[in-house]
């Protein structure tokens, strides 16, 4: 097991430890897991020699990647089992003891696939980190991995880029072949032009067969690639074939600098159907924001008005922050015949504040992280027509009384005062709740509102929950059984408060 001399150099410059994080990607095939198995045997060699002659403490090698399977190749390289840790365990483990790993060295396997704020507590973690991952793949990490994770290191760093490869011949055909196909080096072949102050910007609506047939599909999907890094085939599959899609372009001098993907949903007339969804009985394909609203915040209008998902908006780098993705977002409230513009997307400050901007309102925060972001998925929208408008205040109004009596963990960064009066939407949510259809994270707000008006003897397991006690039997039966006797427990309550569930059906 000999390094190429590629390989060789890399790992003599990282053995020199002029930097604390190292980065080094290649396309598949170019001996990325390889190399840093190789180092890690080096390590492992010259830690070996310097313990013996030192009375220090011995610098700890942790191996962290997306998937453990996935790193064979690292391990056997390394001719040493080493010490693997699953990135949330890791992280825990640093959460717990922040100092732990002050002097150690962390290799990261398939880096882009971890979300980036994980990525910056698991690298800052570390004396010294190697990071390789894979670009130009099928996964869908590009060079976006790149810009975004070196944007934000603080400490000394080092890149480097593997290019021969070595389980096929240079110049490969079918390699070459997958590549044009799939367009998985668009983003190397985008013109990236300079920001220009008084350049003319032109944007525009752009149809799903002219953005096929006009030769720009390669320069749209490299940008979305380019910001957006876990862009993948299939996205390129659904630009070709999916119904209900329109775009918009931004560009300068005929170069393309912003652009936004967009999915009409909305607009159901089955009255059956819109009822089920905010029962939480039938969740159809498609219209994602509609159906959330629709049975987070039991709002059947959603599905019922006409509107357009921002699914993508992307801005070359040299252009952003001087307001392209603002102006693509006026235009297509100016141009479009649509009720209101909805976006979901992974919470960080940085994108509510752009959301903003761009004029949504936050109106939903989800239960659970997200794998892709590792931030919890936010909804905003912005009203067009007069019927959107009295929506996006209905669901701004809804998520303002309840995300104080959520025990969301970002419930803290909203000074909303609570809001403990039950209002008939409040009765539909706890009817809803009672016959197994709502989570209870959706309804939580309603049932704390219920207990505040009942006795703490009427329901003992989810006073216990809401006080944030321990609670016996959720750990000794199982969450599930714990759940449905929650559920009882309100049945109950609103028996005693003669709540007539043919009235309270959770579609007032």
């Amino acid at each position: 097991m000999t390094p190429t001399p590629q390989q060789a150099q890399i790992i003599d410059e990282i053995l020199q430890r002029q930097a604390d994080i190292y980065i080094v990607t290649a396309k598949r095939g170019r001996g990325k897991s390889a190399l840093a198995g190789l180092l890690a045997k080096a390590l492992d060699s010259a830690l070996s020699a310097i313990g013996r002659l030192s009375c220090k403490q011995r610098e700890r090698i942790i191996l962290t990647a997306p998937n453990k399977s996935a790193v064979g190749i690292l391990q056997d390289f390394a001719q040493n089992e080493l010490n693997f840790m699953a990135p949330d365990e890791l992280f825990l483990r640093i959460q717990q003891t922040p100092e732990y790993f002050r002097h150690d060295w962390l290799l990261i396997d398939e880096a882009a696939m971890i979300p980036l704020d994980l990525l910056d507590c698991l690298t800052s973690a570390f004396k010294h980190v190697l990071c390789t991952t894979t670009i130009h793949s099928y996964e869908g990490t590009g060079r976006g991995f790149l810009l975004k994770f070196m944007a934000n290191i603080d400490r000394t760093f080092r890149y480097f880029e593997l290019h021969k490869p070595l389980r096929w011949a240079e110049d490969d055909l079918p390699e070459r072949f997958i590549d044009d196909l799939l367009l998985l080096d668009c983003e190397d072949r985008l013109a990236q032009p300079a920001y220009a102050l008084d350049a003319a910007v032109n944007i525009m609506p752009v149809s799903q067969s002219a953005l096929i047939n006009s030769g720009k599909i390669a320069d749209f999907y490299g940008l979305l690639t380019l910001a957006h890094y876990r862009t993948t085939p299939l996205d390129l599959r659904r630009l070709f074939d999916a119904p209900r899609q329109q775009f918009w372009l931004a560009q300068s001098d005929h170069r393309l600098i912003g652009c936004v993907w967009a999915l009409e949903e909305g607009g159901l007339q089955d009255f059956a159907l819109i009822t089920d969804i905010c029962r939480g009985i039938r969740r159809p394909k498609g219209n994602l924001v509609a159906q959330s609203l629709a049975f987070q915040s039991n709002l059947p209008q959603a599905c019922e008005l006409k509107s357009l998902r921002i699914s993508r908006i992307a801005v070359q780098p040299n252009w952003q922050h001087h307001r392209i993705g603002v102006r693509l977002i006026d235009e297509i409230v100016n141009t479009t015949e649509t009720d209101f513009l909805s976006v979901s997307f992974g919470y960080t400050e940085v994108l509510v504040r752009f959301w903003q901007k761009c004029g949504f309102n936050l109106v939903h925060l989800g239960e659970y992280k997200e794998a892709t972001s590792g931030c919890y998925s936010a909804i905003a929208l912005r009203p067009i027509s007069p019927a959107g408008m009295k929506l996006a205040e209905k669901a701004a109004w809804h998520f303002r009384r309840n995300i104080g009596l959520s025990f969301h963990p970002l419930a803290d960064q909203f000074e909303f005062e609570p809001d403990w009066r039950l209002t008939d939407e409040d009765w539909a949510i706890l009817q809803n709740f009672s016959n197994f259809n709502r989570t209870l994270s959706s309804s939580l707000a309603a049932i704390r509102r219920l207990l505040a008006i009942s006795d703490t003897q009427e329901c003992p397991l989810l006073m216990s929950y809401c006080t944030k006690q321990p609670n016996i039997n959720m750990e000794s039966g199982g969450k599930k059984s714990w759940l449905t006797q929650c559920r009882l427990e309100i049945q109950q309550l609103l028996q005693k408060h003669e709540i007539d569930s043919n009235i309270k059906h959770g579609l007032k």
